[in-house]
């Protein structure tokens, strides 16, 4: 692609199963698909500026709305496709062509379920192992070309321990990253990733858990002081016209206050 990044499926990086295509690390040379389908990213000056990296979930639930996030946000931003989607297979291909790198929306139980229900293909907490593992290969295949998947927020699944460990295990295996969409995640996803040497982070913020302009623009601001503070933040957000305003118009403020917008797997890449 004329945007650095290759051309999905690459040849080896899949299984073909009763359920579909599936990721895997490549025989041979042990290529990733975190490593493959990630957009590339170069940071900014000897030491590296301080990098901000947004998500924006659920793309593809709406066309109007996901195309406004593929038209209007810088492709730095990267998107979560929702495996929900009518043919989210397509999604990804446009969001990719945009420049946008992609992540797969993981449907897992969350702290009020099923107040917040993510759907018939929710992996559940005290379920039958089997049946996370075909929820799971479900939302695997649904598509190709994305580097891990993300959950949403407050993801009580993945606190289940028992529950949690086969389906993480799982995907750092297929050589994906996981970026854990709690603000106050447990440490065993991380620690997991670091004995697998796999991609793992967690976001900082929901910067439009509080869906008003002012609201919005005080959690850009505090996740700005994050990356100063830290070197890097990550922020996620809902796909919704007045969030999607507010970072067409934030994103272009980066430059001037020495911050940098980097694709979402530049952050994963730098968690310990």
């Amino acid at each position: 692609m004329a945007n650095g990044m290759a051309k999905a499926p690459i040849k080896g990086l899949f299984q073909v199963t009763p359920d579909g295509q599936l990721p895997i690390v490549r025989e041979g040379d042990r290529l990733r698909p975190f490593d493959a389908y990630r957009r590339p990213f170069r940071p900014v000056g000897a030491s590296g500026a301080p990098i901000i990296s947004i998500l924006v979930n659920d793309v593809g639930i709406s066309e109007t709305l996901g195309a406004s996030v593929l038209k209007d946000l810088p492709p730095e931003i990267s998107v979560a496709i929702t495996p929900y989607a009518t043919a989210p297979d397509q999604w990804m291909n446009r969001a990719r062509e945009a420049g946008h790198e992609v992540w797969l929306k993981l449907p897992v139980e969350s702290a009020d379920y099923p107040l917040s229900d993510p759907g018939p293909q929710t992996l559940l907490i005290n379920a039958i192992e089997k049946q996370n593992f075909n929820k799971l290969y479900w939302a695997l295949s649904r598509g190709t070309g994305y580097v891990g998947v993300v959950t949403g927020r407050e993801p009580a699944f993945i606190k289940s321990l028992n529950d949690m460990r086969p389906m993480i295990n799982d995907i750092y295996h297929r050589g994906l990253g996981f970026v854990d969409g709690d603000i106050q995640p447990t440490d065993v996803p991380r620690t997991m990733a670091v004995g697998m040497d796999a991609p793992y982070a967690s976001t900082n913020l929901w910067i439009d858990h509080t869906l008003t302009p002012d609201a919005i623009a005080a959690a850009l601001t505090s996740l700005e002081r994050t990356a100063a503070n830290n070197g890097t933040a990550i922020g996620f957000v809902n796909t919704n016209p007045l969030t999607l305003k507010a970072l067409a118009e934030w994103a272009p403020t980066l430059q001037k206050k020495g911050l940098v917008l980097a694709p979402l797997s530049a952050a994963t890449r730098m968690a310990k």
